[in-house]
């Protein structure tokens, strides 16, 4: 397959990452994968991205042949990594064009077909040269993408890598998976020595047949990774024992109210020590979230916009000297936070006002919000 993309245009200078003791500048994409959550609500979340966190995280919409998407037209964006028979172009009228961009699959590969989808944009990518660092994840993650910027910093693109928040699978995998909802991230020397396996359908690398492999591009993925490149996941957190890829969203991770079968998932994580317990790999309350968390996952659009909204409020007041309390950011939330029916079936809202949950919620809105200038600069100018 020919891949129509000008490699020198399509990672702009404004959005790679600095390391500003070695020099090092690392570009990176975050590629949204289609949620099988909620589809009809699929147009909406892609244009609160676009409006929101989408254009400083380099996102990219993973779309189907017969999707129509007219909305996108309005965003003035003509980008699209695409197959030669397609005409596309990485630049409109006024230059090279910005994101959120589309990469539009085969009409033969279908919404059922989420193997061949992820396959298909792992190759799209390597063909056309591949950025230091690549972010999976679907369109009902919220990204942050200057907590994402400086996780990347001290990583070598050139290293093998995979990371995001790991879960347990011993009945199948022997390293477990990272968890496709809160997202990871590949280097680029990882997606090339992934495809080439895939490929070559190396053992654990093909999805052919009936087995565990076939039809999950989680599973798959995680499997070749794992066993056969020996890229297995890692534990993230940070020195504090605190995650920075969540699962769910803000709400349910500060309150600890997940499912069962994600907290099942912390059971059996293969670098467990010997006196772990639950709550050292699934901690909650004001624990839950590092400070520079990057994603959270079940966020429908409504939920994007405030969340987006809420962190700008509450870290645009402290960088001016003056902190909101509490009782200040409590009472924006009961003025702009989604009502329930608005967040989704698998979102809570913001806890009632009075209550510990609500402490907690806000001391923990605070924490993933401020420290801004703390950033080195590249960092910063994604905000």
């Amino acid at each position: 397959m020919s891949v129509k993309i000008a490699v020198e245009t399509t990672y702009s200078a404004e959005k790679q990452v600095s390391d500003t003791v070695t020099g090092a500048t690392h570009s990176f994409l975050t590629i949204l994968l289609p949620s099988v959550v909620n589809p009809r609500g699929r147009l909406e979340r892609l244009k609160a991205i676009a409006d929101t966190w989408g254009p400083s995280a380099n996102a990219v919409f993973v779309v189907h042949a017969d999707e129509s998407i007219p909305s996108l037209l309005s965003w003035g964006n003509t980008n699209y990594y695409s197959s030669e028979e397609e005409s596309s172009s990485n630049y409109n009228d006024k230059g090279p064009i910005s994101y959120p961009a589309l990469l539009r699959v085969p009409s033969d590969i279908t919404v059922e077909h989420g193997v061949e989808r992820l396959i298909h944009v792992m190759k799209t990518i390597v063909e056309a040269g591949p950025p230091d660092f690549i972010f999976f994840a679907n369109d009902h993650t919220f990204v942050i993408p200057e907590h994402l910027c400086l996780f990347l910093q001290d990583l070598d693109p050139e290293d093998d890598i995979y990371r995001g928040h790991a879960l347990g699978e011993s009945n199948r995998l022997k390293y477990g998976f990272n968890s496709g909802a809160s997202g990871y991230v590949l280097s680029k020397n990882t997606l090339r020595k992934l495809v080439a396996a895939l490929d070559a359908k190396k053992p654990k690398c093909t999805s052919d047949g009936s087995g565990c492999l076939a039809g999950n591009p989680g599973i798959l993925t995680a499997a070749c990774l794992g066993d056969t490149l020996e890229t297995p996941p890692i534990d993230t957190r940070n020195s504090d024992g605190e995650h920075l890829f969540h699962a769910f969203g803000l709400a349910r991770v500060v309150s600890g109210q997940v499912d069962q079968w994600y907290i099942n998932k912390h059971k059996n994580l293969y670098f467990l020590k010997n006196g772990d317990t639950i709550d050292d790999h699934l901690p909650h309350g004001e624990h839950c979230c590092g400070a520079r968390s990057i994603s959270f996952h079940y966020v429908e659009y409504s939920e994007t916009r405030q969340l987006f909204a809420a962190r700008n409020h509450v870290a645009e007041a402290a960088s001016l000297g003056h902190p909101l309390s509490d009782k200040r950011i409590g009472r924006w939330l009961d003025d702009n936070w989604p009502e329930k029916k608005k967040l989704g079936f698998y979102a809570h809202g913001v806890p009632p006002s009075g209550t510990e949950e609500r402490r907690q919620f806000i001391s923990v809105l605070r924490k993933i919000s401020n420290g801004r200038d703390k950033l080195p600069l590249q960092c910063r100018k994604l905000v």
